[in-house]
């Protein structure tokens, strides 16, 4: 089942999550709709993501990662740090 098979509520829904960088949402929501497995549900919307960007260039898709995570479990080690390699 494609993106064009569902209703006009739920592609719009996944569309919204996709450009929102809510990719997992997007998954869960064509997942529960189509009745597919996590596997090809995931295709479909890497498929839908790329197409997204090739039809609309000017769209800027989100990119939800762990990256901002990373920086702030970091940040309280970052002035200690920053001082000792200040001093250092």
């Amino acid at each position: 089942m494609k993106l064009e098979n569902l209703p006009e509520e739920i592609r719009e829904s996944v569309k919204e999550s996709i450009l929102a960088g809510k990719k997992i949402e997007a998954i869960k929501t064509y997942r529960e709709s189509s009745g597919k497995g996590l596997k090809d549900s995931k295709e479909v919307i890497e498929a839908i993501t790329e197409n997204l960007r090739k039809d609309h260039p000017e769209l800027q898709i989100k990119q939800a990662g762990c990256a901002s995570v990373v920086i702030i479990g970091l940040v309280p080690l970052g002035l200690p740090l920053l001082r000792l390699m200040i001093l250092s």
